[in-house]
This record gives structure tokens, C-alpha cells and sequence, in this order.
């Protein structure tokens, strides 16, 4: 009710006597003229508000205070003097006329020239500065000071009452002033409480040329406010450079502002170049520069001034100076990183020459007395932000005309003057006019925020001299956006509006936003304060160690910003322990700059009373038990999330975001070797660097990056542990890998592809830990239409999972992509629903399927089982029959060569396929001949199917075509059945597609096999067969397997041994009666050779092993010539006795009978030997034939039948060599048709069977001594041969000779 009643009071018409007093007060204040500006405004605004007498007359009051202010403060005002050797002196009038009938006039001069001491003096003698301040901007707060320090002793007043200076922390500005000076940094902060600057009658913008940052927004800000504040005087300084640019910016309907240009200097300077040679140390140059300046200067005196791109520079040039030792001259460096003391050291009255080693800070503005010689070197450190790798790099540049002019004309100011340029005159032709803008150079964050603060609408439209290149707005406004200050609508938001009240950098702001949010905002405060200011720890060049000794407890391991509130803590606790005295000594002794630390101290309260204006509060880490170091670094992280790295390999190196390489700054004591980093700065100087850097986890990075993080997500794939499809995530924040291949749930990123791989892997394949009833019975309907499928080798019987996974669908609700999803559902489901997913066979069945005939694919042939396999192209692709190691002897190839009867139609079109082309073309079209078979062949397991494939095609087509030529068909592999030899526990031993090569390659583990079956039934050891073994049995059996005992010969004595088939346990049994008889009988007599010829002696003991050897193999030769005599070998006790007692009678002849013969053969050898010619060719032919002949044992290997030939044989070589000619160092056959044919058969033989061999068969051997025979016949007829021979007779051998048959 009360506000009701206050807003109809407000809207009510005022009394008659009150509006009458309001007329006369506001006719009174009229437009100002009589009162302070600030005042004027204050007093405006209260009579718009009035709404009673009393509050008249508290104004009227107030009013007479403001106009007797004005007048006090216009009496006081001075009239200055202005020195006549200044060249400005000369054009006052000219600049006074300007100001008076204009509000922006640009004052044009060289450095020198006076402009910037005597133009606010001009216009306190205009009388300005009464009833507003002269603002007057430097670019730099040592030259604010010094400036206001000049003003002020010309005006012979105190520093803070008529003449003062605001910068940074620290303010002289009274009640009293006229004349401020101040950074325009100062006063561009202004603008924020003081949107029209109506504190201000008068600005001056000194320096304008240097074109910074600040000075361009000034510039822009103030062509905006001028028409509001007509009353306003601009004054533009700046060099002669550009001039036009200013006044065009300012110009009014078309008119520009006036130019007053003024002379730069007092004394001529001469300009001198030195750019010495190509190959010239730099420092050479320079020592020979000042070498030159030096000696000139010896009668004259005066000061040096250097200029130098950096401290390191700086401290380079000075060392090599003091090594010059140059008498009586003094060496000062001046950089803004000097302490103040060392600073004011420029400054001070000194005895001895100087040489000024300084950075451009010395440029512009800040005047270096005494300086009567400049020495150029030419370069500069030039900020500039780069857009592609998104730093401010402080790369070492040329500098300007403009700057090299500036920096000549520190001298001359004395007396005539000289400026050394250590570069050619043609290089400064060729460089830049001026400096480009520092906003064409700079990333405009700062700027974008302030404006939409302050609603100065969009930097496009902005007034700027130099409008900003798009890609500079662009990266200002995404450096905000990522911040979370700004909106795509380029409005901030609330955390904008919050930094924008925060004035510091925007980074800065929006950590400490986020230090509120999470309650450290006293810690961070502090850290933040220090980042803004330089690093109170000094390092002086002359005790470097020592400083870092000391500041080395102050560091910490994982962050440079913690080391912050070390270094707080500690210097707080010594200021409250020590005197103001001790205190500063402290700080003077441990290398802390004291002045800085009160800059710290009194940044830190404005950003506390910044804070507290925002409502915030915060209570001080040793209240709340501890550093919440976490805490800390992901509030910092909130401001610098472009300024992290990650670790590259094992290298100091960081990948940075946008492409950044970096490392950590030396100075830091941050290891090198941590994972991630952010640091509070990356700069570029001679390579890119992280200056004050932190460890982070990148679990923090990806919180606080929110949507300006990068996720990649790759490999979807079921996971059976969770029951959910999941996916490898890897997240990066502009380029810099966080976290890589993290399992994440795949069903909020891609719902579609997790809700089909859930049913194609969880429903349909059953791949999670619980067991669904529905599951057992579809894949029992599954794999019964698999196994037909296998069998019948064709695809299509069974839907495929995709179709499957379609039936699931139907049934479960979409939404459901998990196996925790699924259960719930389950456990609620209808049992209609839960039975609606069995599916019957006609759903799984593909609807191209045909039906099924199992008799068409029997599970076992000849008994044993089979297992089909449809995997073309693998090892085990057609038919696998399975059988155990100890059947495997007895099984007969015959019954798998039918295969089954639903491949058998395949099997003989491919029998037709592979025939030869002129046997294949009679059978056109082969897949009806093959359909016409198939009807004709009768199953008959007994014999192979090859035999019954060839009486079809002669019944069919009436065409006989040779077995041979049918068994050399090659077939496809899954139509050669694959034999599996396992074992008693069914593990596979072997495979092969021929089960003769099985039963080859498996014969001794098959033996172990069947041995081990019949373990009970074998006996042994004994010494001989005696009567405890008695009779051996034919076969004994055991189930399905059957074996055949015979003696066997073991190192502990005889066993019998069960074999696998009848034909071994023959050849054991007949191998153990020679082994035997050998024993039993006595050895071969000494006296075997007796009688016979001289030269058959000398050549038994010529042969290798001598007489001994031959004599034991002619022994057992007889001995088994016996057995063999004897027939089948014996199974009985008494059989055994009568061949014992025949072989002692019988070997004696025999062995000598034998002996006589191996005499003969043995002579032949040598004599073959002995004539051998010298070479190759058919030389080594006869030499491998009489090793095949007469190679030691030969007699046994051979038998008596044949050895008894063997003489003949090596006449017959003998005469081949005889008939041999030699013919390009090898011995060669003579041409013959014979011979020719004798070649054909050898390469034929050779081809079949290759070189001789032991286990050569007996049909082998029959065949090789056919060719022996046949050497005879071509090369010695006339000895004869045993029986006929001819090429086409051995060739007919040869073709028939048992071959390798696969099927």
C-alpha cells in the first residue's frame, strides 16, 4: 500500500512554490558554466528528483558550495611560463587559437619538441581545468610519473595538489588537482562508472602514434561521445606520422581537425649508419659503435643511450662492454623489469659518463637526461598474436621509420647530437612507415567484453582508426565463448556480466568467478593478484645463484601458482613479526621487491572490495584447515583451458591446444615430466614457452570444457561382462588428447546401432552370463538346420542373424538396448511374450530353403562316424572321418572313395572335369553323362569307386579309358574325405585326405596304441623262445580292434608284441627268426675265403670293413635265405625247433656258397674302380651305380640271386666307359637310337622313383634291376642278359608301379 501510495505521490503535479523554486535553481545551475562538471551532474540529477522545499533549499546550498568551489578552484589556477628554447613555444598562439575555436585539434611533433610538458600548461592558461580535470594519457606508468613529476616542478607545485598521477595502484589525485596524468589504461577503466568521462573538461592523448590498444579504443570511444559532450576539449599528440589520420577521424561535417605541426628537436642530430659486414658478431658492431662514441665524446662529454630488444640482450651488450673495460664509464641497464630503485637510477645526477642500455621503454615519452649520443640496433620485441597457434608472441622485429626517428631524437635535446644505426641506410628505406596498431596485433578479448558491457554495440561497428581484422574479432570472441561469457548472440552471460565488473584480464575474471562458486575465492584471489603484477622475486645478474637459493622454498613441485601462496603466507608472517624497517630489509636481503609486494598487497584489496561489491565472501585457507589445492586448480583451469598441454612421448615437449608445441619456462618448478599442464601464459620468444604452470588431471579439463569439448567415439562392439554395447571414447579439448579409448555405454550416443547389435548379440547369439529358456530352444532348432547345411554344403537353410534379430525385434520394446533392461522387462513380461520368442522352424527356416533327406548325408560309413564341414578354402572343409589310433592299421581305403550318396553326382562330374581333355571331350555334356552314372553305379563298399567310375563310363558311353588316367584326376579338396586319427581321449593326432600316408606317418603311435589295448595279453621280456612263451597266436581281439602278436626283440629281451595288421606282425615274426637263429647259430667261419684267387683276396681286403664284414653279411644272408626257404614264418614252439635244427646244416654250404660268389663281385668292383678316367659326366653315373651294387651290407640288401649278377652288371660298365668320349671336360655316351632310348627309360625311372633307397618296394626293386639288365643290353650285348628287355617293356614297369592316390 505504502509503494502504491509513494508512485502516485511521484506522478502527482509538483505545489506551485516548490516548482517555482526548481525553476529559479535550474535557471541558476544553467548548463554548468558556473559550476564543476561533476558537480553540474550531481546537482542536475537531484532537481530532477525534487519534490519539496526543504529538499530546494538542501540544494540551493549545495549549490553556492559548487559555485564558490568553481571559483576557488579558478583562482587558483596558475599562469605558467613556457621556455623559449622549447620549438612548441614558438606555435602557442597558433595551438591556442585552434583549441579555442575547435574541440579537436592534433598537435604534430618530433620527439622533443616540448608538446607533451607544455600543452596541459597551455591549457590551464586557457582555463581549463577548473571546472573538469585535464586528462593526460601516457603510454606507460613510468612515463606517467615522470611526466607529472616535469609538469609539477615547471609549475613549481607539489606532486598531488595541483599536478597528479593515476596508475596502477597507486593514485596522487587530489580535490585540488587540475592536471591528471595518468596511464590510458586509467582511463579507459573509467569510462565503466563514467560513460560521458564527465570528470574531465579537457583529455589529452599523448603519444598517440604508438597506436596501442588502449589508445585506439580512447580514440574510438571518444568520436562517440564528443557530440554529448560538447564541452569536451581533445588535444591528439603524436609524431609527424600519419597526422591526417587522426584529423580525418575527427573530423566534423566533412571538416577535419586542425593540424598544428611543431619542430621536433633543439639541436640538429646527424644520423650516422653502421651496419658492419654480414658475418659481423652483432656485438661487435655494437662494441665498435659505442668504440666510436666513446672517443668523440672524450672533450665534449655526454651520456650513450642503447637501444635492445630484451633483457637478454641487454645483459649480453653489458657484459661485453665491461670487458672493454672502457675507463670512466658507467654502464646502467633500464628495462621494466628493473626494481624501481634501479630505475630511478637513470635519473639520478651522476659525475661519469653513461651508457644507457634500455628497451623501447625509453622510446617514448620518458626522457633519460644527459643523453647527447644514441647508438639503434635496430630491432624490437613486437607483441603479436598469432592466429593459428592462438599465443601472443613476442618476436624480435625491425623496427618502424617512426620508431627509429623516435629513438634519434632522444638526443640532441642538449647539444648537436648523434644517432648510430647499426644498419644500412637502404634498410630503413625499406622499413614500415610506423608501427602497425597494436589492435591489428592482439587478441581482443579485453576489448569485446568491455564493449558488451558497456553496450558500445558490435567491434565491427565500433569507430576504431584501424578497425580489427575479422579474425582478430573472431578469436576475442571465441577466447569469451570459451570463457562462458559470451552467447552466440554475442550478449554475455550472467558469469559475463559478472567478469566484465572484474577489472582485469577476462581470464582472470572468470577464475575468480569460479573460485566463488567453488569457496576458495580468498586463495585464488590472491594468486590471481599476483599473476597480474611482475613477479616480485628478483633475480639480479650479479647473485643470480643466491637469489634462486632462496627462492627455491617457495616452490612447489606440482604448481608455480601455489608457490603464490607460499610466498604470501610467508611475507605476511614476517610483516606482522618485523618492524616496517626490519621488514624491508628482509625483503631486500632474501631478493623480494618490496614495492612490488605492496602493489600485491594493494591489488589484492581492490579485487577484495571488487568482490565484496559483488556480494561474495570467502574465508582464508588457514581457517579452513588447509590449501584446497584441487579446488584451486580447477577454478585457475576455468580461465585457462587454452593453456593446457599434454605430454609428448618422452620428451620435455607439450602438445598445446590449435596446433601449440611448447615447453615448460626454465625458471618453473613445475617437473618436466607430468602428463597435463596448463600453464597462465604461452609466449613465443626464441621458442614457444608455458610460463606459471600447474599439474591438472584431464578429468578436470573435461569438466570444465563442457561443450567445447571434442568426444571421437570408435569400435562399438558388444560387451559380455556389461551386457551392453559400449564403445571406446576419446575426448580432446582443441586438439589435445584427454583421455583415450575409455569404455563408455554406447546407447546414448547412437541408440539405433546399440539397440541392433543388443539383439544381433545378446538375443540372437545368447552372448551375455544369463541363460533365457528361449535361448536353448531356438539354437536346438538352429543347429539342426545348420548340421543339414554342413552336410548338403549350402547356405540359405537358416535365416541369418540379421533376420533373427528382426523376429527379436517384433517382440521386445524398442527401448530396451541392455541386458539389465532386458531382465526387467523379463521379470514383468506376459508368459504369451515370454513364449513369443521361441520360434518355430518354419520362422528360422529362410524361405529358399528346401527340405531335408538325411539319408542322403549318413552320420558314419564302414563304422566309423563322420562330421561335415561347409568352410571352403580351410583345412577342414568337406568330409572328416573319424577314427581311433588303434583301428587305424586296419582301415581300407575302398569304402571312402564313395563318399556319400548326396556327393557322389558331384563327385563323378568332377572325376569327369579332371580327365584329359581328349578323353573328356567324348563325354559332352558332362552334366548329364555325370546324372547318367549316377543312376548306372551300384554301391559296392568293397572295392575302389575309381574301378566302378570307369565300368559306368564304358557302360554309359561306351568309352574304356585306362585307371591310370582316371587315379591321375585331381579332385576338389572337400571331395577327398579327411581322415582324423585321435586318440583314446579323442584329441586329434593326425589328419590327411590319403589314410595310407596317415597309417604310414602314424604306424608307431598306432602300434603304441593297439600295444596298449592289448597290454594284458603281451608277455616278455624272455632270453629265447622257450615254452613259458609257447605258441603265438594268428590275431587276438578286443572290441572293435583287432591285432596280430609276434615276437619282438626288446633291449631287456624277446616280448610278445601285438601288431596292428597281419603283414607287420609277419615281417616282425620273420625279422625275429632270423634275429634268432643268428643268436643261436654259430658265427661265420674265418676260413670262408679260403681257396680262393690271389687277387680276389687282395680285393676283399681292399673293400671298406674289410674280409669281417663280409664275411658276417654273407653269414646273414644265408641265415635269412633259410628262413625264407622255410616258408611263412612259424608261429609254433615246435616249428621254430625244426627250422633251428635244418639252419644248422644248411648254412654252412650256403654262407660259403654265397662267399664265392661276393669274391667275384667284389673283384669286379675294384677293377671298375681302378679304371675310372679323370672327370665328369657319365664318370659319376658309374661310380653311384657300383655304390648302389656293392655298398657295404650289400649282400643282404641284395640276396645271393642277385649279387651272383653283379659281376656282369660292372663288366658292362666297364665297356660303356670303354666306348665313352670326352667332350668338353665331361664323358658322354656316343649317340645312339639305343642310347637315346636308354636315356628315356633312366629320365623316366628317375622321374617315378628318383635315386635308390632302402625302403625302395619289392615292385621298385624289380623294376631297377630290369634297368640293370638294361644297361647290359645297350651298352656291353655281347655278355647277355638274364631275361629280355626293351625300352617299351620298362616303360610299361615303370607306368605301373604303385602310385599316390588322393581322394
Amino acid at each position: 500500500m505504502s509503494q502504491h501510495r509513494r508512485r502516485t505521490s511521484a506522478s502527482a503535479p509538483l505545489p506551485a512554490d516548490v516548482q517555482q523554486y526548481r525553476h529559479r535553481l535550474l535557471s541558476r545551475l544553467g548548463i554548468g558554466e558556473n559550476v564543476m562538471l561533476r558537480d553540474y551532474n550531481q546537482l542536475h540529477r537531484r532537481l530532477q528528483k525534487v519534490r519539496s522545499l526543504k529538499s530546494c533549499a538542501a540544494i540551493e546550498h549545495d549549490l553556492e558550495c559548487a559555485e564558490l568551489r568553481l571559483e576557488l578552484r579558478r583562482a587558483a589556477l596558475p599562469h605558467p611560463d613556457y621556455p623559449d628554447q622549447l620549438p612548441i613555444t614558438s606555435r602557442l598562439e597558433d595551438i591556442r587559437e585552434a583549441l579555442l575555436h575547435h574541440q579537436v585539434v592534433v598537435v604534430a611533433g618530433e620527439t622533443g619538441s616540448g608538446k607533451t610538458t607544455q600543452l596541459p600548461k597551455l591549457c590551464l592558461d586557457l582555463g581549463w581545468g577548473a571546472s573538469g580535470i585535464i586528462g593526460h594519457t601516457q603510454p606507460r606508468r613510468i612515463a606517467a610519473r615522470s611526466v607529472a613529476e616535469r609538469i609539477a616542478d615547471e609549475l613549481d607545485s607539489p606532486l598531488g595538489g595541483l599536478v597528479g598521477y593515476s596508475v596502477r595502484f597507486t593514485d596522487t589525485v587530489s580535490e585540488d588537482t587540475s592536471i591528471k596524468v595518468m596511464t590510458d589504461g586509467i582511463l579507459l577503466a573509467e569510462i565503466h562508472h563514467d560513460r560521458l568521462l564527465r570528470a574531465y573538461d579537457t583529455i589529452i592523448i599523448d603519444e598517440a602514434h604508438e597506436r596501442s590498444l588502449n589508445i585506439d579504443f580512447l580514440l574510438g570511444y571518444l568520436k562517440q561521445i564528443l557530440p554529448q559532450r560538447p564541452d569536451l576539449h581533445v588535444i591528439i599528440t603524436s609524431a609527424t606520422i600519419e597526422t591526417e589520420r587522426f584529423a580525418e577521424h575527427f573530423a566534423v561535417e566533412g571538416e577535419p581537425a586542425p593540424i598544428i605541426e611543431v619542430s621536433g628537436r633543439t639541436y640538429p642530430v646527424e644520423i650516422r649508419y653502421r651496419p658492419g659486414e654480414d658475418d659481423d658478431d652483432p656485438l661487435d658492431v655494437f662494441v665498435d659503435a659505442i668504440t666510436e662514441l666513446y672517443t668523440e665524446s672524450s672533450l665534449e662529454g655526454g651520456d650513450i643511450l642503447a637501444f635492445f630488444p630484451g633483457e637478454r640482450e641487454i645483459r649480453e651488450a653489458e657484459e661485453a662492454l665491461r670487458q672493454q673495460r672502457f675507463p670512466a664509464l658507467d654502464i646502467v641497464p633500464l628495462f621494466g623489469r628493473l626494481s624501481a630503485a634501479e630505475q630511478h637510477r637513470v635519473f639520478e645526477p651522476h659525475d661519469i659518463q653513461r651508457v644507457v642500455l634500455a628497451t623501447n621503454v625509453a622510446e617514448t615519452s620518458l626522457t633519460v637526461p644527459g643523453i647527447r649520443y644514441v647508438v639503434d640496433t635496430g630491432t624490437a620485441r613486437i607483441s603479436r598474436y598469432s592466429h593459428r597457434t592462438k599465443i601472443q608472441r613476442l618476436p624480435i622485429e625491425e623496427i618502424s621509420q617512426a620508431s627509429a626517428r623516435q629513438r634519434s631524437g632522444r638526443c640532441g635535446r642538449l647539444s648537436d647530437g648523434i644517432a648510430l644505426r647499426l644498419y644500412s641506410e637502404e634498410s630503413f628505406e625499406a622499413r614500415p612507415a610506423y608501427t602497425e596498431p597494436e589492435i591489428l596485433r592482439t587478441n581482443l578479448a579485453a576489448v569485446i567484453l568491455r564493449m558488451a558491457d558497456l553496450g558500445f554495440g558490435s567491434v565491427e561497428d565500433f569507430p576504431f582508426l584501424d578497425p580489427p581484422e575479422l579474425s582478430s574479432i573472431r578469436d576475442g570472441v571465441q577466447v569469451l565463448r570459451e570463457l562462458g561469457a559470451l552467447r552466440d548472440d554475442m550478449a554475455l552471460t550472467a558469469t559475463g556480466r559478472t567478469m566484465a565488473r572484474i577489472p582485469t584480464d577476462p581470464r582472470l575474471a572468470r577464475i575468480l568467478v569460479e573460485a566463488q562458486r567453488r569457496d576458495i575465492l580468498g586463495d585464488v584471489l590472491l594468486i590471481v593478484a599476483g599473476l597480474s603484477l611482475q613477479d616480485i622475486r628478483e633475480r639480479p645478474t650479479e647473485q643470480q645463484q643466491e637469489a634462486d637459493q632462496l627462492h627455491a622454498r617457495f616452490r612447489n613441485p606440482q604448481s608455480d601458482f601455489l608457490s603464490y601462496l607460499q610466498l604470501w603466507d610467508y611475507l605476511r608472517e614476517q610483516q606482522h613479526e618485523l618492524s616496517r624497517s626490519a621488514f624491508r630489509k628482509l625483503c631486500r636481503r632474501e631478493f623480494l621487491h618490496w614495492m612490488r609486494y605492496r602493489e600485491w598487497l594493494d591489488l589484492v584489496q581492490q579485487l577484495s572490495e571488487i568482490c565484496r561489491d559483488l556480494k561474495w565472501s570467502w574465508v582464508p585457507h588457514q581457517e579452513k584447515g588447509g590449501v584446497q589445492e584441487d579446488d584451486i586448480h580447477r577454478a585457475l583451469l576455468a580461465g585457462l583451458l587454452s593453456h593446457i598441454g599434454s605430454r609428448i612421448g618422452e620428451t620435455r615437449d607439450y602438445q598445446g591446444t590449435r596446433g601449440k608445441r611448447f615447453a615448460i619456462f626454465p625458471s618453473s618448478g613445475v617437473a618436466r615430466k607430468n602428463s597435463f599442464v596448463m600453464a597462465y601464459e604461452i609466449v613465443e620468444t626464441s621458442r614457444v614457452w608455458a610460463r606459471t604452470v600447474a599439474t591438472v588431471e584431464p578429468e578436470w579439463v573435461e569438466k570444465a570444457a563442457g561443450a567445447s569439448l571434442s568426444r571421437r567415439y570408435s569400435e562399438p562392439h558388444w560387451s559380455h561382462s556389461r551386457g551392453e554395447v559400449q564403445a571406446y571414447e576419446t575426448t580432446s579439448l582443441w586438439g589435445v588428447p584427454l583421455v583415450v579409448d575409455r569404455l563408455v555405454s554406447y546407447r546414448k550416443i547412437d541408440p539405433d546401432l546399440a539397440r541392433h547389435l543388443f539383439l544381433l548379440h545378446g538375443l540372437v547369439q545368447g552372448d551375455w552370463d544369463r541363460q533365457y529358456p528361449f535361448t536353448a530352444v531356438n539354437d536346438a532348432t538352429i543347429q539342426r538346420l545348420q548340421d543339414y547345411e554342413e552336410k548338403a554344403r549350402q547356405r540359405g537353410s537358416v535365416a541369418d542373424e540379421e533376420a533373427l534379430a528382426t523376429l527379436f525385434a517384433k517382440v521386445v520394446p524398442e527401448q530396451i538396448m541392455s541386458q539389465v533392461q532386458f531382465d526387467q522387462w523379463w521379470r514383468q513380461a506376459s508368459a504369451a511374450d515370454r513364449a513369443s520368442l521361441e520360434f518355430s522352424e518354419e520362422d528360422i527356416r529362410a524361405a529358399t530353403s528346401a527340405g531335408e533327406d538325411s539319408s542322403l548325408y549318413p552320420d558314419e560309413l564302414s563304422g566309423f562316424p563322420l562330421k561335415y564341414a561347409f568352410k571352403p578354402g580351410s583345412a577342414e572343409d568337406g568330409i572328416s572321418v573319424v577314427i581311433p589310433l588303434a583301428q587305424l592299421p586296419a582301415v581300407s581305403p575302398a569304402p571312402f572313395t564313395w563318399l556319400v550318396p548326396g556327393m557322389r553326382e558331384e563327385l563323378i562330374l568332377a572325376l569327369l572335369r579332371g580327365l584329359p581333355k581328349e578323353y573328356r571331350r567324348m563325354f559332352i555334356p558332362l552334366p548329364e553323362t555325370a546324372q547318367a552314372m549316377t543312376g548306372t553305379i551300384v554301391e559296392n563298399y568293397s572295392r575302389d569307386f575309381r574301378q566302378a567310375f570307369q565300368e559306368a563310363l564304358h557302360q554309359v558311353r561306351g568309352v574304356a579309358v585306362p585307371l591310370s588316367v582316371i587315379s591321375a584326376a585331381e579332385l576338389p579338396q572337400h571331395l577327398c574325405i579327411r581322415f582324423v586319427a585321435v586318440d583314446e581321449r579323442g584329441r586329434t593326432i593326425d589328419t590327411a585326405r590319403d589314410v595310407q600316408e596317415l597309417q604310414g606317418r602314424q604306424q608307431g603311435t598306432s602300434a603304441q596304441a593297439i600295444s596298449s589295448t592289448f597290454r594284458t595279453v603281451e608277455k616278455g621280456p624272455f632270453s629265447a623262445w622257450t615254452e613259458e612263451i609257447g605258441d603265438i597266436l594268428p590275431q587276438i581281439s578286443q572290441g572293435d580292434v583287432t591285432a596280430y602278436p609276434a615276437l619282438l626283440r626288446k633291449k631287456d629281451g624277446w616280448h610278445v608284441h601285438a601288431y596292428p595288421s597281419a603283414t607287420s606282425a609277419q615281417v616282425a615274426q620273420h625279422k625275429a627268426l632270423i634275429a634268432l637263429l643268428l643268436a643261436e647259430l654259430p658265427h661265420a667261419r674265418r676260413q670262408l675265403f679260403n681257396g680262393i684267387p690271389q687277387v680276389q683276396r687282395m680285393a676283399l681286403r681292399s673293400y671298406p670293413g674289410g674280409e669281417e664284414s663280409l664275411r658276417e653279411d654273407c653269414h646273414l644272408c644265408a641265415v635269412r635265405d633259410i628262413v625264407v626257404q622255410a616258408g611263412a614264418p612259424t608261429r609254433t614252439l615246435d616249428g621254430y625247433s625244426s627250422l633251428r635244427q635244418s639252419a644248422a646244416e644248411k648254412v654252412p654250404p650256403r654262407e660259403r656258397a654265397i662267399a664265392l660268389l661276393v669274391a667275384q663281385a667284389v673283384e669286379a668292383r675294384l677293377q671298375v674302380l681302378a679304371n675310372l678316367p679323370d672327370g665328369e659326366g657319365i664318370v659319376q653315373d658309374v661310380r653311384e651305380q657300383v655304390e648302389w651294387l656293392t655298398s657295404p651290407g650289400f649282400v643282404t640288401a641284395h640276396g645271393a640271386v642277385r649279387v651272383k649278377h653283379i659281376p656282369r652288371y660292372l663288366q658292362a660298365a666297364q665297356e660303356r666307359l670303354g666306348k665313352a668320349v670326352l667332350y668338353d671336360g665331361e664323358w658322354e655316351d656316343p649317340w645312339s637310337a639305343s642310347v637315346e632310348a636308354f636315356y628315356r627309360v633312366e629320365d623316366a625311372l628317375w622321374e617315378k622313383c628318383g635315386a635308390p633307397a632302402p625302403e625302395d618296394s619289392l615292385a621298385v626293386k624289380k623294376v631297377r634291376w630290369l634297368y640293370e639288365e638294361f644297361k647290359v643290353s645297350t651298352f656291353a650285348q655281347q655278355l647277355g642278359t638274364v631275361e629280355k628287355v626293351s625300352e617299351k617293356k620298362l616303360m610299361q614297369e615303370i607306368a605301373v608301379l604303385p602310385v599316390q592316390v588322393s581322394l
